[in-house]
């Protein structure tokens, strides 16, 4: 196969950042396990060291035990009453204004922001004052740290008390979306997910905004990663074209079959800082991480579209992965090209090498053999000079995986000539 390409949309619905890992196969951190798959082509959910030591909730993929909620509200319903005007800033600490594409970043306004929440028996409340210029983010990380504080105070440890239950904080997912007179307008969705029954975190209706009241909607489920990150359970949507995951799913499990040789990357959001954030391609073995590519390249955070593309040029062969930071609140698009043509294991290769003795076609004549050899010495110095940006390690320590297609063709038609 060749010129083929996969999307991902990766997005944090917590008021943090997170780290995410992206075609993983290791074993050892069980925020990112990629499930196998069943008889039926189902992601089952990886079972073994993917159980909190903290809380002992499950930690990970998952998909099925996860329910969603949201809250969707306007730029008119952030302030004292409603309808508010002028309620939010930019993050130059200019007026927002509603343009099709800007993203607020910050209040104008002062208002109170009050949430519930029940953990076990527990029931808490908090309620954060919000100023003018305070980040929306920062509101929504006060109010995470208030909830911990008051679970605390009714007597919860203080770790169990910032995981929440398998809880994730509300975070602030903001988008344009068109309304019924096709007119670009901004959505402001708070979400949450908790485990099915609230089990045993879960925040509550009645969530007030300034003088209103609001209740959760549930909200239909994704795949993703339910990880627990720097004391906080967070959730890492990680979606394909399919809309579900699963052709991720199905992707990373082929690693232990096929290689991947990247070609470029496209990286977009509707958040230049988010774009800005750099991919890092990872190798790693038994031992732990043994280097570190980092894909530079920045955008004008004013561009009408953060978006550009990369040349990364990295082997993915299942020892090697992509960490990208998730800000808080936001998504990433990235489409990965990859050519898997000429990439074969070793177990291939020795059985390709087989069916030419039994068929006596490896008895090359001196020409053949000279022609042979140095094409295949051209394309292999070619790729191992295309990859060694990389430390050279995917192609250099792993040289017996390469295989040039058109040595296999040859090969291959050699062999068919040899039948006529």
């Amino acid at each position: 196969m060749a010129g083929q390409d996969f999307s991902l949309r990766v997005r944090n619905i917590t008021p943090f950042d997170a780290q995410v890992k992206l075609l993983y196969t290791g074993d050892d951190d069980p925020n990112f396990l990629i499930p196998a798959l069943d008889f039926a082509g189902i992601p089952t959910t990886p079972v073994g060291n993917n159980v909190s030591p903290v809380n002992s909730q499950l930690i990970g993929f998952n998909y099925l035990d996860k329910v969603f909620r949201e809250i969707e509200t306007g730029p008119a319903n952030w302030g004292a009453s409603f309808p508010t005007s002028n309620s939010l800033q930019n993050a130059d600490g200019t007026v927002w204004v509603s343009d099709g594409k800007t993203l607020p970043y910050a209040f104008n306004t002062a208002f109170t922001f009050g949430i519930s929440f029940i953990l076990g028996p527990t029931l808490v409340s908090y309620t954060v004052n919000v100023t003018a210029g305070m980040p929306i983010d920062k509101m929504l990380q006060l109010s995470a740290e208030g909830i911990r504080d008051e679970l605390i105070a009714n007597g919860v440890a203080a770790d169990i008390a910032q995981l929440l239950g398998n809880a994730t904080p509300p975070g602030m997912l903001m988008n344009y979306e068109e309304n019924t007179a096709g007119q670009l307008t901004l959505n402001m969705r708070l979400q949450t997910c908790n485990n099915v029954l609230g089990n045993p975190g879960a925040y509550q209706n009645n969530v007030t905004i300034g003088g209103q009241t609001f209740n959760w909607s549930s909200i239909s489920s994704r795949y993703g990663f339910n990880i627990q990150e720097d004391g906080w359970t967070k959730w890492i949507d990680v979606t394909d074209r399919s809309g579900t995951g699963l052709a991720y799913i199905e992707l990373v499990n082929s690693l232990a079959n096929q290689s991947l040789l990247t070609d470029k990357l496209y990286k977009y959001s509707n958040n230049s800082f988010q774009v800005n954030e750099p991919l890092e391609w990872k190798k790693y073995d038994a031992t732990g991480d043994r280097a570190t590519l980092s894909e530079t390249g920045l955008i004008d955070p004013y561009q009408a579209q953060p978006a550009y593309t990369v040349e990364p040029e990295v082997l993915v062969d299942g020892q090697v992965y992509a960490q990208i930071k998730s800000l808080a609140g936001e998504y990433i698009d990235l489409t990965f090209y990859y050519d898997t043509a000429g990439i074969l294991n070793p177990e291939q290769i020795e059985a390709l090498e087989e069916i030419l003795r039994e068929e006596g076609r490896d008895d090359m004549n001196k020409e053949e053999e000279k022609e042979l050899n140095k094409i295949y010495e051209e394309g292999t110095r070619n790729i191992v000079e295309r990859y060694s940006n990389f430390s050279g390690i995917s192609l250099k320590d792993n040289s017996t995986k390469v295989l040039l297609g058109i040595v296999v063709l040859l090969l291959i038609f050699r062999n068919n000539v040899g039948k006529e």
